[in-house]
């Protein structure tokens, strides 16, 4: 899991247990990006704008927290490099288990050997991805 800081593509649901489960394995989110500012921010984040400015800053560490496959497909293939991998400590994750960037690995989720997790996917609390399953992008 990447540990440099974050900004998070989207700002409900999904990006909050996605925030979680960073801050949670001690990462830091700097921010979120959508469309408009929300009226609900339960994590206190600065709104950044539009996800536009990760294009500007190609250093900058991300993760789509949109629960939509679609809309998060959509977004990650814009930005045009690796979103964050983020695995909640309560997971486990085999060591012979591959997982692609950006995917979330939720609380108490199993991922075991040879189990292959593609881009983008969502490992949802309490799943588990047993061997040799494969978890198609998005």
């Amino acid at each position: 899991m990447n540990k440099n800081p974050i900004i998070i593509i989207g700002y409900s649901g999904h990006a909050w247990v996605a925030i979680d489960a960073f801050q949670q394995a001690g990462g830091q989110v700097v921010g979120y990006c959508e469309r408009e500012e929300k009226k609900v921010n339960p994590y206190k984040l600065p709104f950044l704008g539009s996800e536009d400015i990760l294009k500007e800053d190609q250093d900058q560490a991300y993760f789509v927290g949109i629960g939509n496959n679609t809309i998060r497909k959509s977004v990650m293939l814009k930005m045009h490099r690796r979103a964050s991998i983020i695995v909640h400590p309560t997971a486990v994750v085999a060591t012979l288990a591959k997982v692609c960037d950006g995917v979330l690995v939720a609380a108490r989720a199993v991922i075991n050997p040879l189990a292959m997790i593609g881009r983008g996917a969502i490992i949802n609390t309490g799943a588990i991805v047993e061997h040799e399953c494969v978890v198609e992008n998005f």
